[in-house]
């Protein structure tokens, strides 16, 4: 599956379990993968983000 992503997207993916095992959850869910397309993108996503003025130290207890 992973060789029809491109290099950025395995990085979100990547990223996306390693905020699922931090946080102890056993089960990725839509919070984590806004965490780890958070924490990769510098583009349009991180942009959003940052215009809304929320901190990847605010998103990290989403999901709590």
């Amino acid at each position: 599956m992973f060789e029809h992503f491109d290099e950025r997207a395995r990085r979100c993916v990547v990223r996306t379990q390693e905020e699922t095992r931090r946080l102890g959850h056993a089960e990725i869910g839509a919070e984590h993968l806004l965490l780890g397309i958070a924490a990769v993108d510098e583009g349009l996503v991180g942009a959003g983000i940052e215009r809304l003025r929320v901190s990847l130290v605010a998103m990290d207890g989403v999901g709590d």
